[in-house]
């Protein structure tokens, strides 16, 4: 973790350890924790790591999203929009349309925190989400398991920037 932290200081880049509180509470440079909805509570990760560290939740639902929002997240992951093998607890994936009923509920509900796409997104993916209204994506399986990781990442980042 300490040397993926280097790695995204080189770059630039925001490094959010997934589920693992404990790691993210030792590696100065990670910024955050994204707390899945089967690990502790976003509350729980807050009391380790206090004001200074990102959390994020997880969320499928709208009805999940609330309850990641009144818990404190500083975003929600929202998905899984494609098949993956790192969101398990839903097959049920998400279309453009379920992402901008979301962001539409949000707004007419007062719910004001940052939504991150997450599951199965690819490069080609990210321009239709991003219409959607969300805030960004989140993007595991499409750089670690391509040949060349460094083109996919520039490709996504180049939609994002």
């Amino acid at each position: 973790a300490t040397q993926i932290a280097n790695i995204c200081d080189d770059w630039g880049l925001t490094l959010i350890i997934c589920t693992n509180v404990d790691v993210t509470e030792k590696v100065d440079d990670a910024q955050g924790v994204h707390i899945e909805m089967a690990d502790m509570s976003v509350e729980q990760a807050r009391e380790i790591l206090g004001e200074s560290k990102i959390i994020g939740g997880s969320a499928h639902t709208f009805e999940q999203i609330k309850a990641v929002y009144h818990s404190g997240a500083d975003y929600v992951g929202v998905g899984p929009y494609k098949p993956t093998k790192t969101i398990m607890y839903s097959v049920n994936h998400l279309t453009l349309d379920d992402y901008r009923n979301i962001i539409e509920r949000m707004k007419e509900e007062g719910i004001d925190i940052p939504v991150i796409a997450a599951g199965g997104i690819r490069p080609e993916h990210v321009d239709e989400l991003m219409k959607t209204g969300i805030h960004g994506v989140a993007v595991c399986s499409a750089i670690n398991l391509d040949e060349n990781p460094e083109a996919v990442y520039r490709e996504i980042y180049k939609k994002l920037y």
